[in-house]
């Protein structure tokens, strides 16, 4: 009898929390979430993400949780972005313990100690012109990383829907190993005195597995350079110069591998992909813009 009360007691304190924590999902102002559509959780996942949210705290702006900081404010701006971090890993099948590093991590991108100075002047520039840019996005690159060649599409396609006031600047970090790393970098400047180091650049990913010297020139010859030009630009050590410039500095800002993302000098940490990225951009957009206070 005594174990059957302790079972039923146990039993209305569980419906109790769930009850409470469904009142958390009812009660929370979804419409307010950025970057992420509320309308695709399940019940489950609404509830579980209500969880979280009434959790973890806002890293900026709202000294609360993010449930509690999501006012349509500057002030509740960070949390509106953190509550779409959220759902989006929630959607994503992450764990509390992935969620909740996702959250450090993107605290510690937006808000560095101290923001990287990188040099971007005269390296190759895609978006909006230096007078006009608001965020700079630099991407410490190598054309034989594997994943580059899934991140530097990524970037172009994301700095070129907002080339009004968004620059993408390239940054050579060739890797030791990659044989063909150095080559294909001077290449692509050598290709870039042409104003073709964006169409290079995506030949080079597409063939990153094949880039010795004739396929290179080959790939020069596809996208219209002037091959003559382009076989003198090839030895010229000022190229060798800028590549080996930038790996100095690369590895002056502790760029440990490819590829490094830094936005306005603030290095991207945690998890890479167009959703994360591009809600990085866009939060950068807010604080320069004065969206976030």
């Amino acid at each position: 009898m005594h174990r059957s009360s302790s079972i039923t007691a146990l039993a209305l304190v569980l419906v109790n929390v769930i009850l409470i924590v469904n009142a958390w999902a009812a009660d929370l102002p979804w419409n307010l979430v950025l970057g992420a559509d509320p309308a695709k959780l399940t019940p489950e996942q609404k509830t579980r993400a209500a969880k979280i949210l009434e959790n973890e705290f806002s890293d900026f702006g709202c000294d609360d949780t993010i449930a509690a900081c999501l006012t349509d404010t500057p002030q509740g701006r960070t949390a509106q972005r953190r509550a779409g971090l959220v759902l989006r890993f929630v959607l994503a099948g992450k764990s509390d313990k992935e969620i909740a590093q996702a959250l450090l991590d993107r605290a510690k991108s937006v808000h560095p100690l101290k923001p990287a100075t990188i040099v971007t002047e005269g390296r190759v520039r895609l978006g909006a012109p230096p007078e006009r840019t608001k965020v700079t996005v630099v991407e410490f690159a190598d054309f034989q990383c594997p994943y580059c060649t899934v991140i530097s599409p990524i970037l172009e396609k994301l700095v070129r829907a907002r080339k009004d006031r968004v620059a993408f600047v390239w940054k050579h970090f060739p890797v030791r190993g990659h044989e063909r790393s150095v080559p294909s970098a001077v290449a692509s400047e050598a290709a870039a005195r042409q104003d073709k180091f964006w169409v290079i650049h995506d030949v080079f990913y597409e063939n990153r597995f094949d880039l010795d010297d004739d396929d290179i020139e080959e790939y020069a010859k596809r996208v219209g350079v002037d091959l003559a030009r382009f076989r003198r630009d090839l030895g010229d050590s000022s190229i060798l110069k800028k590549i080996e410039t930038d790996k100095i500095e690369g590895l002056k800002l502790r760029v440990k591998g490819t590829p490094t993302i830094f936005v306005n000098g603030k290095q991207f940490l945690g998890y890479k992909d167009e959703a994360e990225l591009a809600d990085r951009i866009d939060e950068e957009l807010d604080i320069v813009e004065g969206r976030i206070k």
